[in-house]
């Protein structure tokens, strides 16, 4: 018998039915649970267990459960899991789903030519970078990102010099791969990164599988978007959903009231153009960077914005696979 057990729910059981109990009953259950903390505290094992029997008894006896209360605690069980899952969600990780082929060959987005395939689902560590504190963009520590992660961010607040939203709109959250950190000098010249005036070369593993990949209209990984770049602008579908509850979309948009909206040309990473990053700010691209609408497009990400590192692809789970 487990005393500690039979000690906790005695003392929950009083609390719960001590208007129910008489006087007489209630000092009885009361006295039994002090000598059963007191041998415990004493090391007394075959008393407490003694004791314990007899309140288990008591317990039955006058404190009997009925289908109400049954719910009740599968209610409060329930309740417990939710918490628990919310927490691990908010400081620990969460799952997020690959939507398009801005990431090919790291990451596979949903497409439906020449034949329909689901999206890798991927989890994101939002303890890489540090835990926010709940309903703030303030971490409780940091830790910088590094050249080349692949993080989540979402795309709020990030507009264009005439205040209108450049990355999406309404936000949403985007997955890129970090490729110049705060304070730097980029320039891409001829396909290659270059970080104050140095060359940068890409991740082995992250090249070769560029390299060996063999997907049609796949380019390397720092091409230029499109030609002539200059002229490139980055466009976005607008949905309007005919209902809106608290940021949720329980039907689908509304084609009739979709728009296109089209917002450019291209401000950075121009060929032999060079920019700095701002402080405090990322600038991400995409694996599969041609087909990419990213900080090139619509600038520099905050790094409260960003959500976490990715971690992994865990569906379809044959797919199952480590990410970096």
């Amino acid at each position: 018998m487990n005393t500690k057990h039979v000690l906790r729910e005695a003392r929950v059981q009083l609390r719960r039915y001590r208007s129910r109990l008489s006087d007489e009953i209630r000092r009885g259950m009361e006295s039994e649970i002090d000598k059963l903390a007191e041998a415990r505290r004493e090391g007394q094992k075959d008393q407490a267990r003694k004791i314990a029997k007899s309140l288990v008894k008591k317990i039955r006896t006058h404190t009997p459960k009925t289908a109400w209360h049954h719910t009740i605690e599968t209610v409060e069980s329930f309740a417990i899991a939710i918490v628990v899952a919310l927490a691990i969600r908010h400081f620990f990780i969460e799952p997020f789903k690959i939507p398009t082929g801005s990431m090919e060959p790291t990451l596979h987005g949903s497409v439906y030519e020449p034949a329909p395939r689901i999206g890798d689902f991927i989890m994101v560590s939002k303890f890489a970078y540090g835990p926010k504190i709940p309903f703030t963009s303030r971490r409780l520590w940091n830790t910088k990102p590094k050249r080349w992660d692949i993080v989540v961010f979402s795309t709020r607040g990030i507009n264009t010099d005439d205040g209108r939203p450049a990355a999406s709109d309404p936000a949403r959250n985007f997955v890129k791969r970090i490729v110049g950190l705060p304070g730097e000098t980029l320039e891409i010249r001829e396909g290659w990164l270059y970080v104050n005036g140095e060359k940068v070369e890409m991740p082995k593993d992250v090249e070769q599988r560029l390299i060996n990949n063999k997907r049609p209209g796949l380019a390397r990984y720092l091409d230029a978007p499109y030609e002539p770049a200059p002229e490139r602008t980055h466009g976005y579908l607008k949905y309007h959903y005919p209902i809106n509850l608290f940021g949720l979309r329980p039907f689908p948009p509304n084609p009739e009231l979709t728009e296109r909206v089209a917002i450019g040309p291209w401000k950075y990473g121009l060929e032999g153009k060079p920019f700095i990053v701002p402080e405090g700010h990322y600038f991400m691209m995409g694996d599969n960077s041609p087909q990419s609408a990213d900080s090139r497009a619509w600038g520099f990400v905050p790094f409260e914005n960003i959500k976490g590192k990715v971690l992994c692809v865990w569906y379809p789970i044959r797919k199952w696979r480590a990410v970096n």
